[in-house]
């Protein structure tokens, strides 16, 4: 609530900051405050409280498909039709079954799922009676129309608004729709991709991806590890009490570099040697080493102001050069870190009042309708009807995934990441090489920025990650083009691709795009695909 209430005051004021591309001042605009945090857990309620607020908001985070349960209710249900299907109506499918009828998905009463257990009822309900259907579909349809079938059938998307925060839900569901689309193209099963979900779930192996629940003119926020590379105006900082996360010994057998293989004294019971006990203190310097540079890096992101929100400092020892050695290595925490030098800070520090409320906590767990977007964007409105099926029909193409296979984990890593990257970075200059990347993932961007295409227009104006909204019958559907310029005389559309960019469907979404992008702005409208890694180009043609 303090940094809300501050960034809105801010706002208000009209306070200057430095334009480097314009090369002059020019009044703050949400996008000039970034907030970083050490961890990623109370981003959500920040989006909450931002939301209520009313100021927009838009967060970066690495999320797990095993973090929520969605997922695994689409894994049961997928699993109770194959069960069915195959007759094998045993313990596994009971498990499955009760698993689904006391999720979102079905919401059935305990006392109704005991009677059905108990006097084996299962066929009788109308849950195993629509999986019976759907079993017939199965040999027909490809995988990733099936799974598309099986969600419309159970009402998955109506389901989802009682979980609230719809978007992320959708973006989850989109990204495994994405992972169906690549076991389809390997030709896999409805059981294999179903066995590969189990291993996600069952095994240590699991698949993380970039959550951006983005507004076009918004507030940032992010963690310090994501913020690395990149700079704003206005960085706050809070969260500095939480205490670090500092790795345990507990191993009994240890291989170091300096003190070499390190065992235990044994004699009624394990005993920590001398040699354990110097290689936990080395390592607890290590990592509050770590934690320090971890610092200087967020505090480095500003351009301009840095405000820490954190408990008051009571002034310690005075602090003139170096803090003493004693102090450091038992730094908990960042405030600590903070506190050790405290009689340098508090020339600078001001108390604040804290107006807070749970009223946040009420609110729909949507984005704001209101969305707050500068006069130069395009403006977002209603589809006509007639798109309404060509961008639905391609909300899941956001990411273009390929085979989700353990070996291939790396390379989707990859792509993933130069999205990321291709979305906050700028294109006018070789900013980029200061990023802490690997050159193959330099080399792949600096390709991007060459290519002619991007430096004839990388002075026209540049919406990344650019939102559309339909609303209709009270559903929200979205799409989300990748790259959109904005030159005199016409729209420029690309999509960024990890490799293939021959696939028909995605022209056909492209070209769903298009029609929308030229209804709105009544200019003639380019549409490309570029390939990350074969760092080709193709253009897409109206659609016939």
């Amino acid at each position: 609530f303090i940094i809300g209430e501050d960034i809105k005051k801010k706002i208000n004021q009209k306070i200057q900051v430095y334009d480097k591309e314009q090369k002059k001042l020019r009044n703050i605009t949400y996008k000039d405050f970034v907030i970083l945090l050490d961890r990623s857990k109370s981003f959500d309620t920040y989006k909450q409280i931002f939301e209520y607020l009313k100021l927009p908001l838009s967060i970066l985070k690495d999320e797990s498909i095993r973090k929520e349960k969605d997922i695994s209710v689409i894994k049961n249900l997928l699993k109770c039709i194959i069960s069915i299907k195959e007759e094998k109506l045993d313990n596994n499918f009971q498990y499955t079954f009760i698993s689904v009828c006391r999720s979102f998905l079905i919401s059935m009463k305990d006392e109704e799922i005991y009677e059905i257990y108990c006097k084996n009822k299962y066929k009788e309900t109308e849950f195993y009676q629509k999986c019976l259907s759907l079993t017939k579909e199965i040999d027909r349809l490809s995988l990733s129309i099936f799974l598309d079938k099986v969600i419309k059938e159970f009402q998955y998307e109506e389901k989802i608004l009682t979980l609230g925060n719809v978007e992320f839900y959708m973006t989850r569901m989109e990204y495994i729709h994405n992972l169906c689309k690549s076991s389809e193209e390997a030709g896999k099963t409805i059981e294999e991709f179903v066995e590969y979900l189990e291993s996600i779930f069952d095994q240590d192996y699991d698949l993380k991806f970039s959550m951006n629940l983005s507004e076009q003119n918004s507030c940032q926020m992010m963690t310090i590890h994501k913020s690395k590379g990149l700079e704003f105006p206005y960085c706050y900082f809070a969260g500095f009490t939480n205490k670090f996360n500092l790795r345990e010994l507990k191993e009994k057998i240890i291989f170091d570099n300096q003190y070499g293989i390190i065992l235990p004294k044994v004699e009624e019971y394990y005993k920590d040697t001398i040699l354990k006990t110097l290689l936990k203190k080395k390592t607890r310097i290590e990592e509050i080493s770590e934690k320090i540079r971890l610092l200087y890096v967020a505090f480095t992101r500003a351009r301009e102001h840095i405000v820490v929100v954190m408990p008051k400092l009571e002034e310690e020892e005075e602090c003139i050069d170096l803090v003493p050695t004693r102090i450091r290595e038992n730094y908990t925490s960042f405030y600590t870190i903070m506190k050790s030098i405290s009689s340098l800070l508090l020339p600078f520090m001001k108390e604040v009042e804290v107006e807070a409320t749970k009223d946040y906590q009420k609110q729909k767990k949507e984005r704001t309708e209101e969305l707050l977007i500068e006069e130069d964007h395009l403006m977002v409105e209603e589809l006509e009807e007639k798109e309404e099926e060509e961008i639905e029909e391609k909300h899941f193409s956001k990411e273009s995934l390929h085979l989700p296979s353990k070996e291939e984990v790396e390379k989707m890593n990859f792509g993933t990441k130069i999205h990321e990257i291709l979305e906050y970075i700028k294109f006018q200059d070789d900013s980029y090489q200061k990023l802490d990347i690997d050159q193959k993932m330099k080399q792949k961007i600096k390709a991007f920025i060459e290519s002619k295409l991007i430096q004839k227009y990388k002075h026209c104006k540049m919406y990344k990650e650019y939102e559309f909204i339909k609303i209709e019958d009270q559903e929200k559907l979205h799409g989300i083009i990748d790259l959109l310029i904005e030159a005199e005389d016409k729209m420029i559309i690309i999509d960024y691709k990890l490799k293939n960019i021959d696939d028909e469907n995605y022209e056909k979404q492209l070209n769903g795009y298009r029609k929308y992008i030229e209804e709105k702005t009544k200019k003639k409208t380019d549409c490309y695909l570029y390939s990350i890694l074969d760092e080709k180009w193709k253009e897409v043609e109206y659609e016939k």
